[in-house]
């Protein structure tokens, strides 16, 4: 009679153990998970961030007679600050809509800018702008030698936006500054 007691608590120890066994296991399932999805989630921003570099490498290599005009002030991230003359129409609200081929190469230039780097306010208030699926997206348009470019200098294009799932998250390091910035970086020859 002792035996049946002594194995009837054995029973609920294994069923506890079992237990906690399966909760750690299915812990590092979730945990797996929420990294790929993370890692997805980096992989199409990195897939944006390359149709949005090709699109500005494209836009000064169309515009090469004004390719200086796309450096951005004080070699620092453009800035997304007041509507430039638009130089083409996607539906913007309201008037002084000016066809791209009335544009000055500055003009054209500006918008170039603001068109790939910012939201674009159009009609029915729709969000367009490539930069804003990026997270805390950055374009910086210099000089590629450093000098002061004329029209047809090469430039260097930098694009650098924040990925949702750092190495050291991947890897178990140390966390440091910088670690979470993804960077495209080319010279573009207009």
């Amino acid at each position: 009679m002792n035996n049946l007691r002594h194995q009837v608590g054995i029973t609920l120890v294994e069923i506890l153990v079992t237990i906690t066994i399966t909760s750690i296991g299915m812990m590092g399932l979730v945990s797996m998970q929420l990294q790929a999805l993370k890692a997805t989630q980096d992989s199409g921003n990195h897939g944006q961030a390359i149709w949005l570099f090709n699109d500005i490498s494209s836009r000064i290599k169309a515009n090469a007679a004004a390719s200086h005009e796309y450096i951005t002030d004080n070699d620092a991230p453009y800035v997304c600050a007041n509507l430039p003359t638009p130089c083409s129409y996607y539906g913007l609200a309201g008037d002084g809509i000016v066809l791209a081929a009335e544009c000055t190469g500055q003009q054209l230039a500006e918008w170039d800018l603001f068109e790939t780097a910012c939201t674009i306010p159009v009609a029915g208030n729709i969000i367009n702008g490539s930069a804003d699926y990026l997270p805390r997206a950055e374009l910086t348009i210099t000089c590629a030698d450093g000098i002061n470019c004329t029209p047809g200098d090469h430039l260097l294009v930098n694009l650098e936006w924040r990925a949702r799932l750092a190495d050291a998250e991947i890897t178990g390091a140390a966390r440091q500054a910088g670690d979470d910035i993804l960077r495209i970086q080319r010279v573009v020859k207009p």
